[in-house]
């Protein structure tokens, strides 16, 4: 979704990038530790009765050492070098030794130095492995034990201090322990959560990349009609322009806007709604609400009805073509029998002229029922497209010289215009050939214009919108009712009685075969668009 995006670019930190970090928080609490001892012990007098009062110089001198200790390693840790391993060996180290001196220079165990080796401990552990924790736990217990023993023996110090402080060293070793096992339970969920995290990625982008590429549409609506989501299919279905990802849905497509208010007013019965779009596009709408009660959404299912009416129609098609095709020859010869008698009939000398009109109309409707058998054979032999690369400026220059003539339209009634004029296409040049023609044909016969106030524009080129080649092809004609829009790909459907209506059955049906996306667009003044997208590629 638009608003995690920036969350979900952000990269994962990696395992040493938390090491280093732990570090530098572990280096910075030392050095506030020994600043703080430091500062206690020379501006405020009154702390020499706690701190340093067994031995003064040497609680002086080990604190400054310490001090400068911690800066040292502070700075080796934000220049990250050594590696981790070396420096937290080290400041665990000098922790050990500096505190215990302290402690000694304090008055031994009973000091409170030794809450603080216990935290040192508590603290850098969990970055240690199990054994180096037990090592370094070990070397503080004998370090405390050799010191309180020395102070029993040297400086009457309580034998009992000796117990307190082998308590204290199993103290060490019990949260060593502890912390190494806290420790290991928090790598291991942490390795679970990066590996479940891992797979819900995987999941994720395999959800989105169905979701990208299935072929209904699918979009996902806030309650503020805003358009969250919409995938390739989406686009693709509602011809919506490019817009931000989060847009109205009134400026996306009002069409949509209207049917989901629809919804809104009674989900039970318009849970389903068909809506029809500019052209012959028919979709058919399937709501769900989504989210919670108080944030609710609706994802929204499309599916182009209207190309599961033109595949029921192809395939009606197909069987009329595979009967058409084994009777074709019983239909030929009587028809053309019948024909040729309505010829033979009409040259009669005592015809009257009311018989004549007679035998024109056998004629002509002979012709007519002659050029159906041949349009849907030719559709039953469709061959598959030996698609090339074409320039298309350059072959749509020959094809209007080859063909203007034959459709009554003069050079200049024509205008062709395409941008870059180096524009190239993939496609079978003679299927093409038909679908142009065809369409060129249909301006003529439909344009409900003088034959010489005809005009016909031929533009098109690259655009990044479109997402490859077009060609739209105009004319200035009376244009296509509305009413008959939804229509006029559909096979036998016409407008004039001499019409076989499959003209532009044809043309959609070999511009399929060329991966060619033909739609009609009404001009807003007037007549009529043609627009070819080539989605093809050499």
């Amino acid at each position: 979704m638009p608003e995690t995006k920036d969350r979900a670019d952000r990269p994962p930190r990696s395992h040493e990038e938390r090491r280093w970090r732990a570090l530098w928080l572990l280096a910075s609490y030392r050095v506030l530790l020994a600043c703080a001892l430091t500062l206690t012990y020379f501006f405020y007098p009154a702390s020499h009765r706690v701190l340093g009062h067994q031995a003064p110089l040497l609680f002086e001198l080990t604190a400054l050492l310490y001090f400068a200790a911690t800066i040292v390693a502070a700075l080796m840790v934000n220049a990250r070098r050594p590696a981790t391993c070396p420096q937290l060996h080290l400041m665990l180290f000098s922790d050990i030794v500096a505190l215990v001196l302290l402690m000694h220079a304090s008055g031994g165990i009973g000091s409170g130095f030794g809450i603080l080796l216990l935290l040192s401990i508590a603290i850098t552990t969990p970055l240690l492995d199990r054994l180096a924790a037990m090592v370094f736990a070990a070397i503080a217990a004998t370090a405390l034990l050799a010191v309180q023993s020395y102070e029993v023996l040297h400086l009457s110090a309580p034998v009992l201090d000796l117990v307190r402080t082998g308590l204290f060293g199993i103290a060490l070793f019990a949260v060593a322990i502890l912390a190494s096992n806290l420790s290991q339970r928090l790598r291991h969920s942490e390795r679970l959560a990066e590996r479940r995290g891992a797979e819900v990625a995987r999941l994720s982008e395999l959800s989105n990349y169905v979701i990208q590429h299935m072929q209904a549409g699918l979009l996902v609506i806030d309650d503020d009609d805003i358009l969250r989501m919409a995938n390739e299919a989406a686009w693709r279905l509602l011809d919506m322009p490019i817009t931000p990802p989060s847009a109205p849905l009134d400026e996306v497509s009002p069409a949509l806007a209207r049917a989901l208010r629809r919804w809104r007013e009674d989900p039970d019965a318009c849970r389903e709604v068909d809506i029809h779009l500019p052209g012959e596009r028919q979709l058919s709408l399937q709501f769900t609400a989504i989210g919670l009660a108080e944030h609710p959404g609706v994802m929204l299912l499309l599916k182009d009805s209207g190309e599961i009416n033109r595949q029921a129609a192809r395939l009606k098609l197909a069987s009329l073509g595979k009967l058409t095709a084994s009777i074709a020859h019983e239909i030929r010869n009587p028809l053309g029998a019948i024909g040729h008698a309505a010829q033979l009939l009409n040259e009669s000398p005592g015809l009257s002229p009311a018989d004549q009109r007679l035998t024109e109309i056998i004629h002509d409707n002979s012709l007519r029922v002659n050029r159906i058998v041949e349009d849907v054979l030719g559709l039953s032999r469709r061959t598959q497209a030996r698609c090339e690369t074409l320039r298309l400026a350059d072959w749509l220059q020959g094809l209007l010289d080859e063909h203007l003539n034959a459709l009554g339209v003069a050079s200049s009634q024509c205008r062709l215009h395409i941008t870059p004029p180096d524009t190239e296409v993939f496609a079978d040049p003679g299927q093409l050939s038909q679908i142009v023609v065809n369409i060129l044909r249909n301006a003529v016969q439909h344009s409900g214009r003088e034959r010489n106030a005809l005009e016909i524009q031929l533009v098109g080129g690259r655009t990044r919108e479109a997402g490859g080649p077009l060609l739209d092809i105009l004319d200035n004609g009376v244009g296509i009712p509305p009413e008959t829009l939804n229509r006029i790909f559909e096979p036998f459907f016409t407008s004039r009685n001499d019409g076989t209506g499959l003209g532009l059955y044809i043309v959609r049906e070999l511009a399929e075969l060329n991966d060619i996306d033909i739609r009609y667009l009404p001009p807003p003044t007037g007549g009529s668009c043609f627009r070819l997208i080539f989605k093809g590629h050499p």
